[in-house]
């Protein structure tokens, strides 16, 4: 800002100003230049000219000091970080159900990244190219249909969202460069407000669906319910052991197995049907098969004392 109170050439430049606003585009007129950079460059200066306007007008023998004006500025960093929060939320309960198709974690985890890939990537690309055919009224009515049906996707509301607020920077900086003001609030619903509240609701739902499937209330192709058949021809210890278990068992036990059951793919007859163990402290445990392996078990488990 000039000081227009003190020197000589201060005083002489003030003199030329009645002249030099005579040939601007009005004569009530003030320009600020900023480095727009800073998130917070366009306010502060802004405030320094209204607060020299302000001081300007003051009747004589008003203390300038005794009036301002105080401008509170956080803007927000175009929500990336928001989007990316809400995204987890509503990722991570959906993937975990969609896990139940596999039978190995590793696949499960390759084979879900890419489908997560394949559909945030492509439905953000698609919307994105059909925006630009702006003279076919019939493809931007298709687009606008097909981003409120693919909003129920999380890749979606992500990869859509960073492209829009993109764009909007985009923009800013065009009209900065030609000294003019041109912004957009993130939040607003046909921006990214949209999105964000529709990752929140999907982690919501997907959440409750987990516990709903988790406690089988909610039929699913995941969980398939298998008729169990009644145990013939057990051991009078193992049964016993099944019974203490099933009651309560007892409370110093260090390891507890209740009614575990392994069935392999392909397959209808459990392999382990309904086990149940309790381990005390001290105790050695291993099973006992009517083949050779129960040997290896028990040169396996032998050495280690619970």
């Amino acid at each position: 800002m000039m000081n227009v109170t003190g020197g000589q050439t201060s005083l002489a430049a003030a003199k030329e100003f009645s002249d030099f606003l005579k040939y601007m585009e009005t004569e009530d007129n003030i320009k600020v230049w900023f480095n727009n950079k800073g998130w917070h460059a366009m306010v502060s200066f802004l405030n320094v000219a209204n607060n020299a306007i302000l001081r300007a007008n003051l009747r004589t023998g008003q203390a300038p000091e005794e009036y301002g004006i105080t401008v509170v500025n956080h803007p927000l960093n175009l929500t990336k970080e928001q989007l990316s929060e809400v995204t987890v939320w509503a990722v991570i309960p959906m993937m975990y159900p969609a896990s139940s198709f596999f039978s190995v974690p590793s696949t499960a985890y390759v084979a879900l990244s890419c489908i997560n890939l394949f559909v945030g990537i492509n439905s953000s690309a698609i919307t994105f190219i059909l925006e630009l055919f702006e003279n076919n009224p019939t493809l931007l009515k298709f687009n606008k249909t097909l981003k409120n049906v693919l909003i129920v996707f999380p890749h979606f509301c992500l990869g859509r969202g960073l492209i829009d607020l993109a764009i909007n920077q985009a923009v800013s900086e065009v009209y900065a460069r030609f000294g003019e003001e041109h912004v957009s609030n993130p939040f607003q619903w046909d921006f990214v407000g949209k999105n964000l509240v529709a990752m929140a609701v999907q982690g919501v739902a997907f959440f409750f669906l987990n516990l709903l499937m988790q406690h089988q209330i909610f039929p699913s192709r995941w969980f398939v319910e298998i008729a169990k058949s009644p145990i013939i021809g057990e051991d009078e210890d193992v049964a016993e052991e099944r019974k203490r278990i099933l009651n309560g068992g007892n409370k110093t036990n260090i390891l507890e197995l209740q009614e575990l059951t392994k069935i392999y793919a392909g397959r209808h007859k459990p392999a382990v049907d309904r086990l149940c163990v309790g381990i005390r402290p001290g105790e050695v445990s291993w099973s006992l098969s009517l083949d050779e392996s129960s040997r290896d078990q028990f040169k396996l488990h032998s050495p280690v004392v619970l």
